[in-house]
């Protein structure tokens, strides 16, 4: 009995997550997580803004390059941090507090092993790395002095970006936001210091990376101080490879979608030489894919972030129609701002294009050219996301990565390799407005199952 008293009262601290209602606490989590994003965004913008300008084209060239490296640390960090906070607020909903801290510590300390590990590899394979990832020989320097800081502080922000998913579990989405906005307005400051000033070339550009994402490390020890539920003990800290195994398995989904991203990038880039491009296109991909779809992306990964530890916590708490609630809010009201949000990036695209490469018009109309094409069906492609990431908030994770890749990898590659032969290089843009448009529709039919088997199920008394 008291076993029972004592883990309703836990939840009847968690809830927010149970009793608010769907649409304000949706965008309340979604909103924090966008603050938090956008001035990391922000960041990412400056970062092209300076390297464009402190380096010039080769810098651009080196960010497409390189940017398949940050997408594989975003990986890492879905990976352990989306399938440990989903683990953690499953336990949190059925009142088990020691479970979702030994859930935190010990995807916290294997992160950052993992993040020592890789550096480790990477710098003993460097230059083979960079020239698989379409490095050529004018851009291979420029591509090195990036990748020796940006490794080296792997481990860092990616325990960073962990801690930061565990806070939001805990209820500080505001917290987390701030650990996000802080040292994204530092590294801008320290970028125009390092790469205008200084001249530190694409060294200072991946410092300030390292400044932005891995501070937000400093979470856990802000946690240890205001937590209630999250504190940790020494003991928390030892690695649990049962915990492990199933925080890899729910948080593979997104992983995979990142990874698969990666290697898109990496056959584009290289599509783009087979298909008569040059450094140029290569500089204009790397614009949109690197800056602008990055920036835009954001908005869809909020919205997964504000979705996840609701739908996590109330399927612990076995409130299956509140999930389904949920389920519509986040894919309506996430599509229709995606929708928006694409309207004004192509009413403003020569501007906002500008504003990270300078009045070149050459680099401006091909980049623009590019991207009214390549984005044009985005935000259909954003119900496969949002879909992904309610599977992965509980643990249907074979449907989780069908959702995520088919946008990615199922559909876009056979187009890419189908396009490129009839239409050219124009047929790499279009490849993706297609694989947006195939991966909503499988999408819409497997969640639309799921709201009616949601709906049929009455919460147990």
């Amino acid at each position: 009995m008291d076993e029972l008293n004592e883990k309703t009262n836990v939840s009847a601290e968690l809830s927010e997550f149970e009793s608010k209602k769907i649409t304000p606490l949706f965008w309340k989590y979604s909103v924090f997580a966008l603050a938090g994003l956008m001035f990391q965004a922000a960041s990412v913008v400056a970062d092209g803004i300076f390297v464009g300008k402190g380096v010039g084209p080769m810098g651009l060239a080196t960010i497409g390059i390189i940017a398949p490296l940050w997408t594989m640390n975003v990986a890492l960090f879905g990976l352990f941090g989306i399938g440990g906070a989903t683990i953690a607020a499953m336990k949190l909903g059925e009142g088990d507090e020691e479970g979702a801290r030994k859930a935190y510590g010990s995807i916290l300390s294997f992160s950052f092993l993992v993040g020592i590990v890789i550096a480790a590899v990477f710098l003993i394979g460097m230059d083979p790395i960079l020239s698989f990832l379409g490095a050529t020989q004018e851009i291979l320097p420029f591509a090195r002095q990036y990748a020796y800081p940006y490794i080296l502080g792997a481990p860092i922000c990616i325990a960073g970006s962990v801690s930061y998913y565990f806070a939001r579990v805990d209820e500080k989405p505001k917290a987390a936001a701030i650990a996000y906005i802080a040292p994204a307005i530092l590294a801008i400051v320290l970028e125009y210091l390092f790469v205008i000033k200084m001249g530190w070339g694409m060294m200072g550009s991946a410092v300030c990376w390292v400044v932005c994402v891995g501070l937000a490390l400093l979470l856990v020890p802000y946690m240890q101080v205001v937590s209630t539920k999250m504190k940790l003990c020494v003991s928390d800290l030892k690695i649990d490879m049962s915990i492990i195994k199933t925080a890899v398995k729910i948080g593979f989904a997104y992983f995979a979608i990142q990874i698969c991203t990666t290697v898109t990038t990496i056959l584009i880039n290289n599509l783009i030489i087979t298909y008569g491009g040059s450094e140029l296109e290569i500089a204009a991909f790397a614009i949109l894919n690197a800056y602008i779809m990055y920036i835009v992306m954001l908005v869809t990964t909020s919205f997964i972030m504000g979705l996840q530890p609701i739908a996590s916590f109330n399927i612990g708490v076995k409130n299956f129609a509140r999930v389904a609630q949920l389920i519509k809010t986040a894919l309506t009201h996430s599509t229709a701002a995606l929708i928006a949000v694409t309207i004004l990036v192509f009413l403003f695209a020569e501007q906002i294009i500008t504003f990270f490469v300078g009045p070149d018009p050459v680099i401006v109309a091909t980049t623009a050219a590019i991207m009214k094409v390549y984005m044009l069906l985005f935000a259909l492609g954003n119900i496969s996301q949002i879909t992904a990431g309610y599977y992965m908030a509980v643990e249907k994770n074979g449907l989780a990565i069908l959702n995520g890749i088919s946008r990615i990898i199922i559909f876009a590659v056979p187009l890419l390799m189908i396009f490129p032969r009839i239409y050219g290089l124009d047929g790499i843009w279009m490849a993706q407005p297609g694989a947006d448009f195939l991966s909503a529709l499988l999408a819409i039919v497997l969640v639309s199952r799921e709201y009616r088997n949601l709906m049929k199920i009455e919460k147990p008394l």
